[in-house]
């Protein structure tokens, strides 16, 4: 009879790997042999343990010495962990043999049984109280492992937990008496506040020497934080304690393991929303230390530090004279994107209006990425009990949605005075008067000009035009674009004093202009990379479409731009602003296509920022022209604007189809050669480019070269092709001690230094040592600003020859596409 249940497919059965059967049977010959052509840390399956594991895992379990020594002598990484999420240090947990651990830890094991990015259900420690490994349990504790409770309904943990506390009270060890007050803290943890509170006090601010925490942190976060809380925070003003915590804090914050740094931020988050006034000194000391930990890829670190970012700036008074000012505002503000999650984005607007009163900082947000308050952060901000949070967001919003308000101008410093709700402009019924009027400054290239139309309106000159509530001069000086097919623009001022740009068309040819007041009208349209309708005026003979003043036409402002030192920033953000406007058209339901991208119609506003403009031809009917049409166009106009604008528009699409060999950035020619493909299937989608490596920021490019360094062919690059490109010199760009640590070290007996080639794949390896196994070297390694074009050659060398579509850069890519989490707001 047969058992399988029909129409049930059931899974094959994996059969164990050959390279673990070779250490199951004790054949280190046959498993030297089967490593040369497989990597010594990929996983492999075993049947027996339904695990995924690496050769050392199995090794380790095993108890097979001669062949988990062999294999960390020839490079087996001890912190690889298992499917199941098991390393060695676990499986030597549960062993007698305190011989291994020596090892392990030697082969720098993380005493901790896991890392802070892979942590286990239980660390080594915990799997060796379970065990009743006494002697295990001491030398991981001797070797920095983390000292931590069994969770409270773990089976036998109170017994457990009481074992453990007695053993490490009793122990003379050094390594010990410093943690025994901290044992004794999550011990009393499940004791009430009274029981705590009355028993050594004074310890509270001890720091641990494992995690760096305070006994304070750890009741105010840890088990029992509804019960302590509260009494941590009395305790702390009531003994005076306040600024010596604070300033205990900073100091400590570079030391606290990943793992437990957001347990420091919340600590001090809760001290400082409990303070009035936060004094100039403990910001100057503690922002710099909480900037640092914005790179974090833990979202609950980020939302804590940007939660405790926004009490400092609302608190503090004196921001205008910090120098870090910049740092702050720049770091933060790639937090509004759109794809971070809802209480990180209202932090950061939260964080944006409490600043916007500095010029500097004002400066800064509305010419990078603030240009609106979202209505799901307006949303989300309602629902929480902040008061003061609901309304600083409720100011910033008004103020940022008047259109043409002084944030786009040059008077940041005006945003002080603007914050509070802006007025509204005057009525249909109000009569205007002249000799009143007063316009509202924005513009900086036309400054002059709009002057004197100031004064023309005021003095009633009868060169003045007045078209219902606009104002224009016909005259050639005050034209501000070529005639074009009927069409001319000219300067503006609205009755409320806005600065606009008029654009003129006879009646009998201004379908296009109706085309375009249509699509402007849109509401989803209304976004800072396409230009603002304002009105529609006509007279007789003319139909008038008023929109909002720009400042220059792509290529005359590429012009402006082309001796700037930051120039090759100012064109990628162009590109990225332009790409972030087909978005919005393309995502459209059905899709809007502009069907006329052309330099011309891609505007620039007084701050720098892409508006995409001239939307006339958009209702025309092309069966032919799709959005991929669209995207081969944009692709054309990327290499128009990358290469500076050197030739006219026309020319480059003829050109750019045979070769982009005056583009020099090699990422960017890949991101244009995908756009302009032949086939239209093959094209990207505008969000797809968003997502290129081209728009990546140094972070994801930093861990992208250190995920391409794992790759067996670079940790092998001492027999690399000889062919490989050199990179000579790159020694130079470290300090001496750090070149000869790692170019000399070895884990052979005796020593066989082996120097790191002069090559792309050596300086990579050479980086990804550093940071993997000399964490305080690391922070001298800024490879991507060291190395500019590093990760353009390692992209491009990847994807010739497949790499990215390979572990480990395949899941890194799919990660990526999963989370969208390419900030980038430039």
């Amino acid at each position: 009879m047969n058992s399988v249940t029909p129409g049930i497919e059931h899974p094959p059965v994996r059969e164990t790997h050959p390279v673990i059967e070779c250490i199951f049977n004790d054949d280190l010959e046959k498993l030297k042999t089967l490593l040369k052509n497989s990597d010594v840390n990929e996983l492999y399956h075993c049947k027996d343990w339904d695990d995924d594991i690496t050769p050392l895992i199995a090794a380790v379990a095993k108890h097979n010495k001669p062949i988990s020594f062999d294999l960390l002598i020839n490079g087996a990484d001890p912190n690889i962990t298992s499917k199941h999420h098991f390393t060695p240090l676990h499986y030597f947990s549960l062993t007698n043999t305190l011989d291994f651990v020596e090892k392990l830890l030697e082969a720098n094991s993380h005493p901790d049984g896991s890392t802070p990015m892979q942590p286990h259900k239980h660390t080594s420690v915990q799997t060796a109280d379970i065990r009743d490994k006494e002697d295990v349990m001491q030398r991981l504790i001797s070797a920095g492992a983390r000292v931590t409770l069994l969770p409270k309904n773990d089976a036998e943990c109170v017994s457990n937990n009481n074992k453990k506390s007695q053993m490490i009270t009793s122990n003379e060890d050094e390594a010990f008496s410093k943690i025994r007050d901290f044992i004794d803290v999550e011990t009393a943890a499940f004791k009430t506040p009274e029981e705590v509170f009355t028993t050594d006090n004074n310890k509270m601010l001890l720091e641990n020497p494992e995690s760096h925490l305070t006994i304070y942190e750890i009741l105010f976060t840890g088990r029992g934080k509804e019960k302590h809380g509260q009494r941590c925070i009395t305790w702390l003003k009531e003994t005076g304690n306040v600024n010596t915590y604070i300033a205990g804090a900073a100091s400590r914050f570079p030391n606290i393991p990943k793992t437990h740094v957001r347990l420091a931020v919340e600590g001090l988050n809760a001290v400082f929303c409990t303070m009035d006034d936060i004094t100039n000194e403990h910001a100057v000391a503690i922002v710099p230390q909480l900037l640092n930990l914005l790179d974090s890829q833990d979202s609950g670190v980020c939302e804590a530090v940007l939660q405790t970012l926004y009490v400092i700036t609302q608190k503090t008074k004196g921001t205008k004279s910090w120098d870090f000012l910049e740092n702050l505002c720049r770091t933060v503000a790639p937090f509004v994107n759109e794809k971070d999650p809802t209480n990180i984005r209202v932090y950061t607007y939260s964080i944006v209006a409490n600043l916007m009163s500095v010029e500097q900082a004002a400066k800064i947000f509305t010419s990078e990425v603030v240009i609106s308050v979202p209505k799901d952060i307006l949303t989300s901000a309602e629902m929480k009990m902040n008061q003061k949070l609901k309304e600083v967001l409720r100011s910033l919003k008004n103020y940022l949605s008047k259109p043409n308000s002084e944030c786009e101008g040059n008077a940041a410093s005006s945003v002080a005075r603007n914050m509070k709700e802006m007025p509204e402009s005057a009525s249909d019924e109000t009569p205007f008067n002249q000799h009143e009027f007063r316009r509202t400054p924005v513009s900086k290239r036309w400054k002059k000009l709009l002057d004197k139309l100031e004064q023309d309106v005021r003095n009633g000159k009868k060169t003045v035009i007045r078209i219902g509530k606009c104002f224009y001069v016909n005259d050639s000086n005050f034209k501000i674009n070529k005639k074009e097919k009927g069409t001319e623009v000219f300067l503006g001022l609205r009755e409320d004093g806005t600065e606009v740009t008029i654009k003129k068309m006879s009646k009998s040819n201004s379908g296009n202009l109706k085309s375009e007041k249509e699509i402007l009208q849109l509401p989803k349209l209304d976004h800072p990379h396409i230009i603002r309708y304002v009105d529609v005026e006509e007279d007789k003979k003319f139909e008038y479409l008023c929109l909002q003043l720009f400042e220059y036409t792509l290529d005359s402002y590429i012009n402006e731009i082309n001796k700037d030192r930051g120039k090759d920033f100012l064109l990628q953000r162009l590109v990225k602003q332009l790409l972030e406007s087909l978005k919005v058209l393309h995502s459209q339901d059905p899709p809007i296509l502009h069907k006329n991208l052309i330099p011309k119609n891609i505007l620039i506003d007084v701050i720098g920022r892409v508006r995409l403009a001239g939307f006339g031809m958009s209702n025309q009917k092309q069966d032919s022209y799709t959005s991929s049409s669209e995207i081969k166009v944009a692709g054309f106009l990327i290499s128009h604007i990358l290469s500076g604008a050197r030739r006219k528009f026309k020319t480059e699409i003829k050109k750019c189809k045979d070769n982009l060999k005056h583009i020099n950035d090699v990422v960017a020619k890949n991101l244009i050669k995908w756009m302009i493909r032949d086939e239209p299937e093959g094209r990207p989608k505008a969000e797809e480019c968003l997502d290129h490596p081209f728009f990546w920021t140094k972070n994801e490019k930093f861990e992208y070269l250190r995920w391409t360094a794992n790759r067996k062919e670079v940790k092998n690059c001492r027999e690399a092709d000889q062919n490989l490109k050199p990179f000579k010199d790159w020694k130079k760009e470290f300090s001496s001690t750090i070149v000869t640590e790692l170019d000399t070290y070895s884990r052979e007996t005796p020593p066989k230094p082996k120097p790191y080639p002069e090559t792309v794949f050596g300086l990579l390896l050479f980086i990804r040592n550093l940071h993997e196994h000399y964490p305080h070297y690391a922070k001298e390694c800024d490879a991507v600003n060291k190395f500019p074009d590093l990760f353009g050659w390692v992209y491009k060398y990847a994807e010739d020859h497949h790499w990215n579509s390979e572990s480990p850069l395949k899941e890194m890519f799919q990660r990526k596409k999963d989370k969208v989490d390419f900030s980038t707001v430039l």
